[in-house]
């Protein structure tokens, strides 16, 4: 056991040894736990206080491992700041050493205890440092008098060394090893492999590196806040340039944190956008929350569904105002006349901006002038536009600027507008009220100043030569000017001027004569208006036929700025009415397309994002114009908008045929079959993939093989059979051979041995397999077998047929007749031909599930061949004739010694090009 504790002893002395900075006091002066303390003050150094407690706590440690004998298995740790006192002892050698004297040799510091086990425990093991070491190593020497001049003088030169030290160590921190590294840290490196119960050093926590990603947005948003400071655009001198909202963020590095409520509103609005009390609760909610960026993407987004509410608009400007981004503020205001142009209590919103808010370097009288004659140039023929045009004559009276105000007054009088007749008298109020010369230019004024000086004069010659004048002459009534003064270059007279102020309101008394027939044209209308503004609620039925009927009265009298006007006024009360919107842009087709193509993009990128057929319409517009791919990217935007329209689907593919791109609409058609969720989709789109392939690209054979592996999964479907049966109808020409024949028969028969098909439904389809070898078969033995086997469902059908009748009880009309020719009685027919999705047209009477006709094979043909032929001249031609031969088969089964009816039938492949022909 000495030998076990010695060799522990000696393992724990080595790794107090790696302690890198120990200070100890005096080793005759017993060190209490303040003297640390009060050491360090004298110093000026820092304690590490975690190295003290651990100093402190191996201490006691030891103290309870000696006096108890047992072995001691826990490293101690000791370390104070320089300047400090601090002991770190080894449990004593033997297990029954004297724990008293391990005590003391500890709390006093003894060097000769220390020295001596160090020396049992092995020449290489490190010896605790001592008080008064220094940085350098070495050890002061020993003396019996410790008093206080002694500390103090040590700890100053202590102190001293120190500061050298650190300064030297502060310059060369990279090339000095890590034990004179930090001069004021307790640095502690043990192995922890040997000892278990030794707390672990975590490292220290590095700061984590920004990933590619953000440092690419970083990069992002820093360009684009430099963009928008460095851009300067006048939007008043150019309208085109194209406004974008400002980012969101207002740093590169700004991050954002949603709130819950903002996440559900905000995932409302994304899923529904068409929602909008959704969106009303979400602006609400980022106004109440304040965070700008939240802000700026619920307004932003919002405005991109709904750009027509001009109140949202302001308010969203008036936020960045508050928070004294006036530019920003600036900017939504110029996206928001852009996207309403004709509101007019917008305008007046930017209006008072510019005169109270805006502090850009072409601020002031002229900026606010471009401002209102924007407003007025843009609004000002509105019905309702009365306060934008009378907030823009008390401007130019408040700046005294008489001539601007009268020529304000000229352009609000030409306007039809609700108050025209207010306008008037306050104009006339105003020339009365103020100097010509002040409202006139100086050409104009002296013009009619000229004008009154003659108008005076003759009216006073007149009263001269009237002998029931009062005597006075012309030269009386006129006052006289300075000597040597021309008469144009006297001042007015009263008489003068109140002659002017007449001529001038005489002069727009005309404009407001036509002004006010004009207006009372529509007056009616105008009162029929009740919501001229926005709202997603719809509109009631009187509004929607006042603007249809106000609108057809402007078309027909021609005039295309009225129009125009009225058509935009129309459409924000009805934006979300797809009639309008086809309205417009079809007038507007006939004078500019450009245009009539902005109105389709505002319908269907802004209003009607899901409305179906004015985006057919807008594509059929690109189409015609010659616009194909545009009008297949039109298409496809639909198409996944509204997946599962079969309309659209169906466009797409017609848009690329017509382009000539088969390849493109055969890969649409088979997508759509592969990607069908239900069985009447693929076989909707099956059937049109089949008749794809086999009219357009000449792939016979897979559309055939399409409709028969279709039939297999839709056996009870009557129109596949019809389908199958029709392209055999197709193929047959002149030039048809025995396979093509067989191919034919392959299809027919698969109708009439199918279990899933009525009685009705086989007969149909067996009078359409005697149609097609009469018409255009090869084998006379195979029509032969085809006339009897059909003989046989005829004898079944009419069998079928008399039973019904007898259940039902039909009247006398729809019981059976008998052919005049007196052949076999015949059931007439109850339903006509109709015609198949490709056009072609024949009997569908047994895929209805009605009584099929039956008659001989010579009338069968002919009724169904007749029907068929309808409408075609050259068809009908050729079944009169084809009749005529067919009642000669009849007569040669009737009457074989005729020995006829073999050669007569070997013509008959001669009919086939007539079929072949009109194909």
């Amino acid at each position: 056991m000495p030998g076990k504790s010695k060799k522990r002893s000696s393992r724990r002395a080595s790794k107090v040894a790696e302690v890198e900075k120990v200070v100890v006091s005096d080793p005759e002066e017993e060190v209490p736990s303040d003297t640390s303390k009060e050491s360090s003050e004298d110093t000026g150094e820092e304690i590490d206080t975690d190295c003290l407690n651990i100093a402190k706590d191996s201490v006691m440690e030891e103290k309870e491992l000696s006096q108890n004998n047992d072995d001691v298995d826990d490293d101690d740790e000791a370390a104070e700041e320089a300047g400090t006192e601090a002991a770190v002892e080894e449990s004593t050698e033997e297990k029954d050493g004297d724990a008293d004297e391990a005590e003391e040799a500890m709390a006093v510091g003894d060097e000769d205890n220390v020295t001596n086990e160090n020396d049992d425990q092995g020449e290489n093991d490190a010896d605790v440092p001592t008080e008064g070491e220094v940085s350098d190593g070495t050890k002061p020497t020993e003396t019996e008098d410790n008093n206080d001049d002694d500390d103090e003088e040590t700890a100053a030169a202590a102190t001293a060394e120190t500061k050298d030290s650190s300064t030297e160590n502060a310059a060369a921190e990279d090339k000095k090893d890590s034990s004179a590294a930090a001069e004021n840290t307790c640095e502690i490196t043990l192995d922890l492999s040997e000892d278990e119960s030794m707390d672990t050093v975590e490292p220290p926590v590095k700061e984590k590196q920004p990933t590619e990603e953000e440092i690419q947005e970083r990069l992002r948003r820093k360009r684009l806040l430099q963009e928008m400071e460095e851009r300067k655009i006048d939007y008043d001198a150019d309208e085109t340039v194209e406004v974008d909202a400002d980012p969101e963020f207002d740093t590169e590095d700004e991050v954002v944190e949603e709130s819950e409520d903002f996440k559900r509103y905000w995932e409302t609005v994304v899923e529904s956008p068409q929602d909008f009390a959704a969106w009303t609760y979400l602006l609400q909610l980022v106004e109440q929350e304040g965070k700008m960026a939240l802000i700026r993407r619920a307004y932003n987004s919002f405005f991109k569904r709904y750009p027509l509410c001009y109140g949202y608009w302001k308010k969203f400007s008036e936020v960045e105002r508050r928070k004294n981004n006036v530019n920003r503020a600036r900017k939504i205001l110029e996206r928001g006349v852009r996207a309403i142009p004709l509101s007019v209590d917008l305008w007046m919103h930017v209006t008072d901006f510019y005169i109270k808010h805006y502090k850009g370097p072409d601020a002031g009288v002229q900026k606010v002038r471009t401002m209102f004659k924007r407003a007025t140039k843009a609004a000002g023929e509105e019905f309702r536009s009365e306060k934008l045009w009378k907030k823009y004559i008390n401007y130019e009276l408040e700046s005294k600027r008489f001539a601007a105000v009268l020529e304000t007054y000229d352009n609000v009088l030409t306007i039809q507008t609700q108050y025209y007749q207010n306008f008037f008298v306050e104009f006339s109020e105003f020339v009365n009220g103020h100097n010509p010369a002040d409202l006139l230019k100086e050409l104009e004024f002296e013009k009619a100043h000229t004008e009154a000086r003659e108008s005076i004069a003759s009216d006073t010659s007149k009263k001269a030569a009237d002998p029931l004048a009062d005597g006075k002459s012309a030269e009386d009534d006129l006052d006289e000017g300075p000597p040597g003064v021309e008469d144009h270059e006297k001042p007015p007279t009263e008489e003068e001027l109140k002659h002017i102020r007449l001529q001038i309101i005489n002069k727009r008394k005309e404009v407001y004569n036509e002004t006010e027939q004009a207006v009372t044209k529509i007056w009616n209308f105008e009162e029929g208006i009740k919501r001229p503004y926005f709202h997603v609620k719809p509109l009631e039925r009187p509004q929607l036929k006042n603007w249809r009927e106000y609108l057809d009265t402007e078309i027909v009298r021609g005039d295309y700025n009225r129009i125009v006007l009225l058509f935009e006024r129309c459409l924000i009360a009805c934006a979300l009415y797809e009639d309008f919107w086809l309205k417009y842009a079809k007038y507007m087709t006939d004078h500019n397309t450009d245009k009539a193509r902005i109105i389709y993009q505002r319908a269907c990128n802004i209003h009607l994002p899901k409305k179906p057929n004015i985006h057919a319409q807008w594509a059929a517009f690109e189409e015609l114009s010659g616009n194909l791919d545009e009008a297949a990217v039109i298409l496809e935007r639909l198409d996944n908008s509204l997946q599962g329209m079969a309309t659209i689907k169906m466009r797409r593919v017609a848009v690329a045929r017509r382009a000539g791109k088969l390849d493109v609409a055969e890969n649409f058609l088979r997508s759509y079959v592969a990607s069908a969720s239900k069985e009447k989709e693929e076989l909707f789109y099956t059937r049109k993939l089949a008749w794809f392939l086999y009219k357009l690209v000449d792939k016979k054979d897979e559309a055939r093989q399409l409709l028969k592996d279709l039939i297999v999964k839709n056996n009870s479907e009557v129109k596949l059979y019809s389908d199958l049966i029709e392209m055999e109808f197709h193929s047959a020409n002149v030039g048809s051979t025995e396979a093509d024949e067989q191919k034919a028969m392959e299809a027919f028969d698969i109708a009439l041995d199918s279990e899933n098909l009525t009685e009705d439904q086989k007969f149909s389809f067996s009078q359409k397999k005697l149609e097609f070898l009469e018409d255009f078969g090869l084998d006379v033995k195979r029509l032969q077998k085809s006339y009897d086997d059909h003989q046989k469902l005829s004898k079944l059908q009419k069998k079928r047929q008399a039973e019904l009748a007898t259940v039902a009880d039909q009247p006398p009309s729809k019981k059976a007749k008998t052919d005049t020719n007196g052949q076999i009685p015949v059931v007439q027919p109850s339903q006509a031909s109709t015609t198949l999705s490709n056009g072609a047209r024949y009997s569908t009477s047994a895929a209805t599930g009605a009584a099929a006709s039956y008659t001989t094979a010579s009338t069968q043909a002919h009724a169904h061949q007749a029907a068929y032929a309808t409408g075609d001249p050259a068809a009908a031609s050729y079944y009169s004739q084809q009749q005529q031969y067919q009642n000669h088969w009849n007569y040669s089964q009737q009457h074989p010694a005729s020995g006829k009816s073999s050669d007569q039938y070997n013509n008959y492949q001669q009919w086939g090009q007539y079929y072949g022909g009109s194909r």
